[in-house]
This record gives structure tokens, sequence and C-alpha cells, in this order.
């Protein structure tokens, strides 16, 4: 019909705003209905919609039948539904139902009726600055208390709010594929419509859809393990760079869980998350420092506000500093640098281990309401004895000495808290690339050489330094595994599980 003469007829539903207008005034729909039923409709597109957002409980079920109601509606040439008709996010259940019904009856409206000629295409969109979001088009449920902050519901439901207004697709480059679309001839394509196998299925991409980018990938992994829609609710420390970095980068990717994050510098760590995370609503940024038992007691008080009764399920101790006066050499080198072995000394002692102490003791009564409970201390192989001997390892004995400490630390920690349910377990995250090196002077490269040879000599396969995505992978991998039940309690383990450092 795309290169006929004769007039084509649009019927648009739900033609008042957003993208039933924008459509609406491309085929100058509005105000011709005699004439739309004098002479025939072409083309018909079912636009209209609605939404009611909150956990499905707490819907009033008029609510949810109105939903129903409104977008069940049949017998249409183009079925306007939405990325949320293939996939389910906390508190739009009810909507997605409503979605996914309608694929239903559009599929089977597409096989019963293709006999006839007529065409049945389905138009999954994605997030456009429409007014569906605004309040007074989409009612909120107050969620009732198991769901409010930091439950995923509360979470999706700011976010959404926070949204409105904000939202990647253009509506107008968005009719233009679904004007195009609606009057192709099966077989054709029109900018990012497909059609195929009997059913038609019109997939909006690009700049006008990437609301779902980060989520759908995520969504589908899941389905391999049930025990990932778990909500979590992570509190880490050091998550400014380097590991501490990915850790949030990779934990915070399945929206449901909180991923709360303590660091020194909240202003530079929100630019770095804006920059290369986007905008996540379940990271929240925290301003605390290991050094300063009041900033971490500030930062306990304010994770409890954003927590609630739901408590927290992991504290992930990564922060801490390195030692670079020793981090080339051997001890013994010091012997004429008294001052500067004791401040370091010192540094080292009151951060990595006396900070990690007061960061527990602050956070357990809030571990103790979560549901997993599990500390993770991150550790180092240089803080193992035999490794140390075995492969003659000299360098980094300052802030090996520290992590030991703390591995001990984690021991004791087990022994007071396993009855109480509490893992307790330390994990070295490998050899790792995370830029502490990238200024070494010539003589600290020439140490940092040396050291890299005697772990080449200790693990053959070893091909250099492993990346921080590859090594949390691994991380995450041995602390699900871990438990009070299989004797881990108190543990100093590798990025591998076991006592293979490299």
């Amino acid at each position: 019909m795309a290169g006929d003469d004769k007039k084509l007829t649009w019927l648009v539903t739900g033609s008042s705003n957003g993208i039933g207008l924008a459509l609406a005034k491309i085929t100058e729909a509005i105000g011709e209905a005699d004439e739309l039923f004098e002479g025939g409709i072409t083309t018909i597109v079912n636009n209209a919609a609605f939404a009611v957002a909150g956990a499905i409980e707490d819907i009033p079920e008029e609510d949810a039948k109105a939903e129903f109601d409104t977008n069940r509606r049949s017998g249409t040439i183009v079925q306007m539904s939405s990325l949320l008709g293939l996939a389910v996010f906390p508190a739009l259940g009810m909507y997605s139902a409503s979605k996914f019904a309608l694929e239903a009856i559009s599929e089977a409206l597409a096989q019963e009726a293709s006999s006839f000629g007529v065409r049945t295409l389905i138009i999954n969109l994605g997030s456009f600055r429409t007014n569906f979001l605004a309040p007074e088009a989409m009612p909120v449920v107050e969620p009732s208390d198991p769901y409010k902050a930091p439950h995923a519901v509360a979470a999706t439901l700011q976010s959404e709010y926070d949204k409105h207004g904000n939202q990647p697709g253009n509506p107008e480059k968005a009719v233009k594929v679904i004007h195009d679309a609606g009057i192709k001839k099966k077989g054709t394509k029109s900018g990012g419509a497909q059609e195929q196998d009997g059913r038609k299925t019109d997939g909006i991409r690009d700049d006008i859809l990437n609301y779902p980018h980060r989520f759908i990938p995520h969504r589908l992994s899941q389905s391999k393990d049930s025990s990932s829609f778990k909500m979590s609710v992570f509190v880490i420390t050091g998550v400014s760079r380097g590991l501490g970095f990915e850790f949030l980068k990779q934990l915070s990717e399945d929206p449901a869980n909180q991923v709360i994050s303590l660091v020194r510098n909240k202003a530079a760590t929100k630019k770095k998350i804006a920059e290369e995370l986007g905008d996540r609503s379940n990271i929240h940024i925290v301003y605390a420092d290991l050094a300063k038992h009041s900033a971490l007691s500030q930062a306990a008080d304010e994770t409890a506000q954003i927590v609630g009764e739901r408590g927290v399920d992991y504290l992930i101790a990564n922060g801490g500093i390195v030692s670079y006066l020793d981090g080339f050499g051997p001890i013994g080198a010091l012997k004429d640098k008294v001052e500067e072995l004791e401040a370091v000394s010192s540094d080292l002692w009151k951060t990595n281990v006396i900070g990690n102490i007061h960061f527990f003791n602050l956070f357990l009564p809030l571990l103790m309401k979560g549901k997993v409970k599990k500390v993770i201390s991150i550790s180092t192989g240089l803080a193992e004895v035999d490794l140390t001997n075995d492969v003659e390892i000299e360098v980094g004995a300052l802030y090996a000495a520290s992590k030991a400490a703390m591995n001990l630390i984690i021991a004791k920690y087990n022994a007071q808290y396993k009855k109480d349910g509490i893992l307790f377990i330390s994990i070295s995250p490998g050899v790792v690339d995370v830029g502490h090196y990238d200024n070494c002077t010539p003589e600290q490269i020439q140490g940092l050489q040396g050291f890299l040879g005697k772990v080449t000599t200790y693990a053959p396969h070893f091909k250099g330094p492993i990346s921080t995505e590859e090594s949390i992978r691994h991380m995450r991998s041995v602390w699900e595994k871990a438990s009070i039940e299989n004797g881990d309690g108190g543990a100093f383990v590798s990025h591998l599980g076991n006592k293979q450092w490299v």
C-alpha cells in the first residue's frame, strides 16, 4: 500500500497526548471520525494504556481490573505494547501482566486474521518523553512496610518518579517508525520494524529505545539461577577506584540489589559513577573514613536510615591503604628510615586493622537484621606465611603484616559470631592490575619485576595480573559458596577458593 495513490485512513486510540498524539498528528487522524467509518479504516493503532505502579499485593483489586480492562483490547493492526511486556521489574508487575496478555492476544490475532490479509504488528516501546510517568497519569500505590526502602519496589518507584521528563526516547522518531511500519507491505522493513513468521514484531531500538539496555540481558542471565532474584543489601568500603569500584559496578548491575558505598570523597565518586555507570538508583554513596571512628559511626547511622529494618546482608571490607615505602624491596632496607617506617606502620595499622575493627563493630547490628549475614575481608596472598617462605617474597612486608593481622582478626570474629549465623572470611583477590604501580620509578619497576619473576616460578601458568572484573567475579563465587556449615568461617583463601594464590 505504501506506493498506492489510495488515501490511508488511520484510527488511533489514546491520542490525547504522548505517542498517540504524535502519531495522530503525523496521520491527521484527530477529528476525522465520520470520514473514517464512511470510507473504511486501513490502519488501527491501539495505543491507549493505563498503569498503576506498586507492589502487586498492594494494588487494590479494582485498579488491577481497570489496568487489564484498558490494556487487553484486541482486533487491532498495530498493538502498542511495551518492553515491560517482555521483561518484568519490581513495582510494575501488574502493568507487565496486562502487556503480557496483550502480547498473547496479538499473537493469536495474527494467526487468526492473516488469512483475511490483516497484518498484526506488536510494537514494544521503551521509555519516551511523554506524560506516562506523570503522577496524574500513573497512580502510585504507597508501598506497605515490607516493600519500603531499600526494597526493590520502593527503589523502582523512586527511579520512575525521577525519570519523568528525562526519558531517553524521542516520541517524534518513534512515531515515524510506527507510521512507516503501518504502511509497509508484508516482508518489507521500515526503520527498526521487522516482520517474520506470521507474527509481526517491531523492536524500536538505538536512540529511541535504550531504557532496558542494561536490565534485559541481566534478567535473562538470572533465569539460570533462581537465587539471583533475591534482593541483597551490600555495604562496601573503598569503592572510589580499583577493586572497590568493580565491586560497586557488578553488584549494582542487579537493580534488586542495594549497594551502600562508603567513601572519603563523595563528590568525586558520584562523578565517576555518573560517567561510567550512569543513573543507578540502587547505589547509595555515604561518607566514611576508616581512620576516623566518628565518621564510621555517622556512616552506620546513615546506613541504618537507608536500609531500615531490612538490615544488611554483606559487609565487604575492601578499603585500606598500601605502603610504597617497602612495596618494592625487602624490610631490611628500611634500617636507616626509622621515622618513615614508624609512620607508615602506624598508618597501616590504624586504617587496615583498627579501622576495619571499628567498621565491623559499628555495622554488625545492621548485619544481624539481614538475611545472608556474611562479612568479607579483602586480604592479599602476601599475607600467607607459607607462600612467603616457599617463594621467598621479600617485598611488601609492612602492608602484608597489616593484612595478616586482619586475617587473624577475622578468625577471632568468627569464633565469637558463628553461633549467631554470621560468616567471616578473608579472601585474596589474586594478582590484580589496579593501577598502584602506574607511576613507578625505574628502581621500583626493577623490584616489581623481581617479584613477578618469582610469581612466575611459583605459578608457570601466570601470564600477568588479572583484571578487576575477573578478580571480583571469582571472589563473588567464593563467598556465595562459603558457609559456616562447610567450615569456611574464619578461613583465609584465594580468589579461587583454595590456597592457590595466583
